[in-house]
């Protein structure tokens, strides 16, 4: 005999559901470990000691640990299609290996995180969007502080320190300097040589320390609130949130991957026409040749300024 129970969503409906009512505390809690992990980690590497990639690595192992827990515990359901497209996705990465002759075990891993916090999604009986909204708000108010007082962040979480310390490639790129252990600066890729292209001082990580990351942030908060059921208002307030954490971030194709999203759930998924869902693409390859036309541009103007 099946018990069918009442998930009630963000507006108060309810959806049938036939496994038993659980909170949703675990999942949360393992998706806050992974928001604090990195600026946790920078405080201890600045304050307490120094840090390795190895100590960093297992940090994550533990995280990812927990997420694995939580899938098994919850068993989601997941789709044909979805187990299929994982299946696929991890064995190009293994075709890379046997192209390549060589087995890198970290790009591996980093490849099953796709799939893994998908399913830990799915996990979810009913994620708040509350809780996601209190997230980005952090985020970007973090952000915007870093913008406003880039020293004081420089000198309490530390990121150049904190990446050259744990991450091997960063040392790679990086002259050996004997200053960076008692020196404080942001993340080193937080500042481009073409200058930002939104007009800030420098590109912002907020907690997440380098801004790659929180342009992706923006991106998957965006899309999440555009499917939640919520009012037209509390929507555009969120998504406009999630396009400023882009913009902070100063990464472009997020933004632009943002406005995609929202045209796609709210013009091209109402549209009859096939060929309508090629727009958004259209856009972004539109906006990746204009940056590119205009690094072209501003590259040729260096080159003749120095002639």
């Amino acid at each position: 005999m099946v018990r069918v129970y009442a998930v009630t969503d963000w507006q108060g409906d309810t959806t049938s559901d036939a496994r038993p009512p659980q909170g949703d505390a675990a999942i949360y809690a393992v998706i806050i470990a992974c928001l604090l992990e990195n600026p946790v980690l920078a405080l201890v590497n600045n304050f307490a000691f120094t840090l390795n990639a190895s100590i960093v690595a297992g940090v994550q192992l533990m995280v990812t640990l927990a997420a694995v827990a939580v899938i098994a515990m919850r068993r989601p359901h997941l789709s044909r299609m979805f187990v299929g497209a994982c299946c696929l996705f991890l064995f190009c990465a293994l075709l890379k290996f046997i192209v390549t002759g060589s087995f890198n075990p970290r790009f591996l891993y980093d490849a099953a995180m796709l799939p893994l916090f998908l399913a830990f999604g799915a996990s979810a009986r009913k994620f708040s969007p509350q809780f996601l909204a209190v997230i980005v708000i952090v985020l970007m108010v973090t952000a915007i502080v870093e913008l406003v007082f880039p020293d004081l962040y420089a000198e309490v979480l530390n990121p150049r320190k904190y990446f050259y310390f744990t991450r091997d490639w960063v040392a790679a790129v990086t002259a050996p300097d004997a200053s960076i252990a008692s020196s404080s600066d942001i993340y080193l890729g937080s500042t481009r040589y073409t200058g930002s292209f939104f007009g800030a001082a420098h590109r912002a990580g907020s907690l997440l320390l380098e801004p790659l990351s929180l342009g992706y942030m923006g991106i998957i908060s965006a899309i999440f609130f555009v499917h939640a059921r919520a009012t037209t208002g509390d929507k555009t307030i969120l998504v406009v949130a999630c396009i400023l954490l882009a913009i902070l971030s100063d990464t472009r194709v997020a933004v632009f991957l943002i406005l995609a999203a929202v045209l796609a759930r709210n013009v091209v998924g109402k549209a009859r026409t096939p060929w309508l869902l090629a727009t958004p693409y259209l856009l972004l390859l539109t906006v990746v040749g204009l940056s590119l036309a205009l690094h072209t541009d501003r590259k040729s103007t260096r080159l003749n300024s120095s002639h």
